[in-house]
């Protein structure tokens, strides 16, 4: 049976119905079920028939019909977009019971396929900063931070890779130095190298971050942490005092995800702020490690967020 007659009678998607789609089916020798089949197998989706997932997507075609636009949109509009599309891609899983799942895989191929979320900046609150809390937050840590990011009353970037190191995450440079006497850790970026940069949703759009740095307590180096730390104000969104954070501009792809950088001077935080599932930090400044090697469990969030990026390309 021919290919084309394979797919009559059935739903197609709007791109599906165009002339220069039909022209080129034409010309295929292979069954485009069978790479269908195989996409979206990939991302997880392989109980559902196909017949299911297109219409799953056919269903949510008037949010963003033509997938060609955001390519001649300035940056600033991009962004806006992308914002736009995210609100209404939350609105529709919730309307599909998917909602704050983000292991549902035909979630997932809906943000991808129908709205185009690709790597942008709500994408890595979701895939990046609320799992990193919940794989290395406490139970009181897990309970109070992860509803605040579920129902974005703040959104959180992933701050680990500095333009000295990236996945090299014991040579991460930002130091975080306890100071027993206010209880508050000190967080400084003491060289060029020691910049985070890159992280997305970084730039513009994040009030919190997961941040990576080593620390420091009773004059003695403890490895690479993590801790969440809030970055911007609530109210005006302006950048706290000691640090400075920004947008690293233009990039040849992914323009609507503010990949930023940033920076530490003598920011003090509370104690609360390190994320202590497998290490204790005291009141005194002892470290105390819960688990057996428990700093090789802080690439626990990066190996996370390194699974997700394979899903999503």
């Amino acid at each position: 049976m021919s290919n084309t007659k394979q797919q009559e009678g059935k739903a197609k998607l709007p791109y599906e119905q165009t002339h220069e789609y039909k022209k080129l089916t034409k010309k295929i020798q292979f069954k485009t079920e069978e790479l269908q089949r195989f996409y979206y197998d990939i991302l997880g989706v392989e109980k559902y028939p196909l017949e299911k997932i297109t219409e799953m997507l056919n269903d949510g075609k008037h949010i963003y019909s033509n997938l060609s636009t955001h390519y001649y949109h300035s940056r600033e509009n991009e962004m806006k977009d992308y914002m736009r599309r995210f609100a209404m891609y939350q609105k529709y899983i919730e309307k599909k019971g998917y909602s704050h799942d983000r292991d549902n895989a035909m979630a997932r191929v809906i943000s991808l396929n129908r709205f185009n979320l690709d790597y942008g900046n709500l994408y890595l609150h979701i895939y990046a900063f609320i799992p990193a809390i919940e794989l290395l937050g406490s139970e009181e840590q897990v309970k109070y931070w992860v509803p605040l990011a579920n129902d974005f009353k703040i959104t959180g970037s992933y701050a680990q890779t500095e333009l000295g190191h990236g996945s090299d995450v014991q040579g991460l440079q930002t130091s975080a130095t306890y100071d027993v006497n206010t209880k508050e850790i000190v967080f400084n970026s003491p060289t060029i190298e020691s910049t985070k940069f890159w992280p997305g949703g970084l730039g513009k759009s994040s009030t919190h971050a997961v941040v990576y740095a080593q620390l420091i307590s009773q004059g003695k180096k403890h490895g690479v942490h993590a801790f969440i730390i809030q970055i911007r104000d609530l109210q005006t969104h302006k950048p706290l005092q000691g640090i400075e954070v920004g947008d690293v501009g233009s990039k040849i792809a992914l323009v609507h995800n503010d990949n930023g950088y940033l920076r530490f001077n003598n920011f003090r935080v509370a104690k609360s702020c390190h994320l202590s599932k497998y290490v204790d930090l005291s009141d005194d400044g002892t470290v105390t490690e819960k688990v057996k090697d428990s700093t090789r469990l802080v690439y626990g969030g990066m190996l996370k967020l390194r699974v997700n990026i394979v899903k999503i390309i």
